[in-house]
């Protein structure tokens, strides 16, 4: 049960830097995070965090994605691109 923590932790920890990064135009911090939230989501728990990842970042999937969004791939996509874009958005009005 431990271990299920841990991957929880290290899964939502990863997408959030993924976000930050995304927001911050640090686009290779992205990538690098996106890639490290891979391994802990191998086994299918929480892969659906790897689909939000490469949204957020505007990468694209590597292979198609097992997960299935309930809204469709597209409307989850802009939504997640939206979300970046709205953190821009408030991060350029604060400097």
């Amino acid at each position: 049960m431990h271990d299920a923590y841990i991957t929880a932790a290290q899964a939502i920890l990863e997408l959030a830097l993924v976000l930050h990064h995304a927001v911050t135009g640090e686009q290779y911090k992205a990538r690098a995070a996106t890639a490290r939230l891979t391994e802990p989501t191998r086994t299918g728990d929480y892969r659906y965090c790897v689909g939000a990842a490469h949204h957020m970042a505007g990468l694209r999937m590597p292979e198609p994605s097992a997960v299935s969004w309930l809204d469709g791939p597209g409307t989850v996509r802009a939504g997640r691109r939206d979300l970046v874009q709205a953190g821009r958005d408030q991060f350029r009005a604060q400097r």
